[in-house]
């Protein structure tokens, strides 16, 4: 009896965290698809999660445990694309072509872009995309006074203008990605 209880209670907590991941990969029917979890963001660090196979058109399909929110790695042959995952949500996503030019800066690996079809339940890859988008041509804009180290009253308005649009977020690891990752610098 407390074998089966333990038996329904490890499938029940399984059940609890599944995640779904289905994806296309046009560019490579019939190839091995691996899923590894990033253990620390700043280290890089990695553990194997699961593998699959695409098919003879490029679709996967996989379901394995996500406890808590946070950022994988899709990996097909030598190419990787990340992408952020939370428990018991489903992610569709198509894996686009290589494209040397759009490699992020220094990246020794063969990054390929993450089209999300469906983006979980809290849109989390979606809003992450957007802040970081935002603070990025903040930079860009003004990049100039952030070199000359002048920009104490731009960057003070800006985190300003971020801090009270985060106050509606409902997503809370979001809130910290933004929080720790950019509002905390000088």
């Amino acid at each position: 009896m407390r074998n089966f209880l333990l038996f329904v209670f490890v499938a029940f907590s399984a059940e609890l965290f599944a995640s779904q991941l289905s994806g296309l990969v046009r560019w490579a029917p019939n190839s091995e698809v691996k899923i590894e979890k990033y253990n620390e963001y700043f280290l890089n660090s990695v553990s194997n999660v699961t593998i699959t196979n695409t098919n003879d058109t490029g679709f996967f399909n996989l379901t394995f445990e996500v406890e808590r929110v946070g950022r994988y790695r899709v990996l097909i042959n030598e190419y990787v694309a990340e992408l952020y995952l939370e428990p018991n949500a489903d992610f569709i996503i198509e894996l686009r072509s290589y494209n040397g030019a759009n490699l992020p800066v220094l990246s020794k690996e063969k990054v390929v872009g993450v089209k999300l079809l469906k983006d979980g339940e809290a849109n989390l890859n979606t809003l992450i995309e957007e802040y970081n988008k935002t603070i990025d041509q903040f930079i860009q804009d003004n990049a100039g006074l952030i070199i000359q180290k002048r920009a104490g009253d731009v960057v003070k308005v800006f985190k300003q203008k971020t801090y009270e649009k985060l106050r509606l977020e409902q997503n809370e690891f979001v809130i910290q990605y933004v929080t720790m990752l950019w509002l905390n610098w000088n």
